[in-house]
């Protein structure tokens, strides 16, 4: 998602109480190891990437060991859809996204060996998510179309839902957290 276009209103506006933060490029909801916090914090990976804040996505959000795994909720999939996934926004030039998109083994011309798939989400800005319940969104955060990363069930199984649907205090809970590794074998790089 162009980040100059979805920082902007429905009818091409300013988002009502936001700055034009001119941003360019593209929209990314990070909400695991790529997290201030994560052991590959966007931020610190790529610099020049910026930081638009606390951000929540409807979802489930799962324990793979040593990342997690996110499964948007689409609207109407009760009881489901009023699960909130805790993360950040960030605008990212291309080349960033290029790169984020091999970190996540996100291949759009082999799918059926993506660990990961690169999908549109309705993104929730601000601290307290936005996101209430059936009704859609709630709180005072703006929606935005931003990408992020789905977990391919095909490749990657797992049977521990993260509650909170906050991987860093999650994994500030856990103990013993595994070696990062893909499930063929590959140590996942820092």
């Amino acid at each position: 998602m162009r980040a100059d276009a979805a920082l902007r209103g429905h009818f091409g506006s300013p988002l009502a109480g936001q700055r034009d933060t001119g941003a360019v490029g593209e929209l990314v909801f990070v909400y695991g190891t790529l997290r201030r916090g994560g052991v590959r914090a966007l931020p610190t990976l790529f610099p020049t990437s910026q930081d638009l804040g606390p951000a929540t996505v409807k979802g489930v959000l799962v324990d793979f060991g040593a990342f997690p795994g996110l499964q948007l909720v689409q609207p109407g999939s009760a009881p489901m859809d009023s699960r909130v996934v805790h993360g950040e926004l960030y605008a990212v030039d291309q080349p960033t996204l290029d790169r984020l998109d091999e970190i996540e083994v996100y291949l759009p011309n082999q799918l059926d060996r993506s660990y990961y798939f690169r999908v549109p989400a309705d993104v929730a800005r601000g601290s307290h998510g936005g996101y209430s319940g059936y009704s859609g969104y709630g709180g005072h955060g703006e929606i935005v179309q931003a990408w992020t990363y789905e977990y391919n069930p095909a490749l990657l199984e797992s049977t521990e839902i993260v509650s909170s649907g906050d991987w860093i205090a999650y994994v500030a809970t856990k103990a013993n957290l595994p070696l990062e590794r893909w499930p063929d074998g590959r140590v996942i790089e820092r």
